[in-house]
């Protein structure tokens, strides 16, 4: 048995994800190469696939469809997350849970009665799945 590394792997672990050219030391050690999805990347080629921001030094994500494809954090929610069930638009931030697999934007989520938001959270729901804060409930329904 060798303990010789194999030559083909170490030769494919030392090239660029993206442009598949070597990676050297001397990238590593000036900050030019990082490590990422199981691989090495030249600063320069970590670039989000949609918006083409360099993401090496923020927070990004893997394509969920793609594998090995870089996505900054908004690009992956505008593409991923989703949809209110109010609006129809991407939920970007937190969402409000109304139950039954309906998510809404916290100022979509509103009372059937009075189109006030039940930001809060608190909210009742009628038979049918309507939507009401907790004042209109009790005198509505």
């Amino acid at each position: 048995m060798s303990l010789q590394p194999n030559k083909e792997a170490v030769r494919w672990r030392l090239r660029c994800m993206c442009c598949k050219q070597r990676v050297t030391a001397s990238d590593a050690l000036k900050g030019h190469a990082y490590f990422a999805l199981g691989g090495l990347w030249h600063a320069q080629h970590m670039n989000c696939a949609r918006c083409r921001v360099n993401v090496a030094e923020i927070p990004f994500c893997e394509s969920a469809n793609e594998p090995n494809v870089l996505m900054c954090t908004d690009c992956y929610m505008a593409e991923y997350n989703p949809n209110c069930a109010a609006c129809g638009g991407r939920l970007m931030e937190t969402a409000m849970d109304a139950g039954s697999g309906k998510l809404y934007h916290k100022d979509c989520l509103r009372c059937k009665a009075c189109k006030n938001p039940c930001a809060d959270g608190r909210f009742m729901q009628d038979d049918a799945g309507a939507i009401y804060d907790v004042d209109c409930y009790h005198i509505l329904v």
